[in-house]
């Protein structure tokens, strides 16, 4: 079960995935984000797609993420890697350590006019993101068009084999 908050409706998952179990939310004045979320956590979704987090309803996003539910949100910075201090703003913490503990990865998403072809959204930037022991990290494994192999510590080799993936950085032989 998916479940999308919004202030306006547009990310219409329903209509891009027919098929799947998905209920849209849409806040307003009465029913804010924080009660949207709180509803949300009560129907036991496997996701929860918050359309943006532009202030307090971060800490309720990251509270979510730390009962197990898969989070997905936009933020609006300039570098990946301000994207735990971008929360801790957001969510008035002074310490990033939930925010290292609960995300997993980030996104730059650049947007670019192109005259005659409208505007163009590209990845600029992706991150992973770790709490190993008291250490906060973040892994840069694409950066300006260029991929990067990052060195994937123990617990994110685990975060990734807990999601059946391998090693996504692993070099293929492809039979040469």
């Amino acid at each position: 079960k998916a479940i999308t908050v919004e202030d306006n409706l547009e990310i219409r998952y329903h209509q891009i995935n027919p098929d799947k179990d998905c209920l849209e939310i849409k806040v307003g004045e009465s029913f804010d984000y924080a009660k949207a979320i709180k509803a949300s956590m009560r129907q036991l979704p496997r996701w929860l797609i918050l359309s943006e987090a532009r202030s307090l309803e971060a800490r309720n996003l990251l509270e979510s993420m730390s009962t197990g539910i898969s989070c997905m949100t936009t933020i609006h910075t300039d570098d990946v890697r301000k994207i735990p201090d971008r929360f801790c703003h957001m969510t008035r913490m002074e310490v990033t350590d939930e925010v290292f503990s609960f995300l997993d990865i980030g996104l730059l998403i650049g947007c670019y006019h192109i005259p005659g072809q409208g505007i163009i959204r590209r990845i600029e930037q992706a991150a992973l993101f770790e709490r190993e022991g008291k250490e906060n990290k973040v892994e840069i494994f694409y950066d300006k068009g260029k991929m990067q192999k990052p060195l994937l510590s123990d617990s994110l080799k685990r975060k990734f084999l807990f999601a059946g993936i391998e090693d996504p950085f692993m070099e293929k032989d492809h039979g040469k």
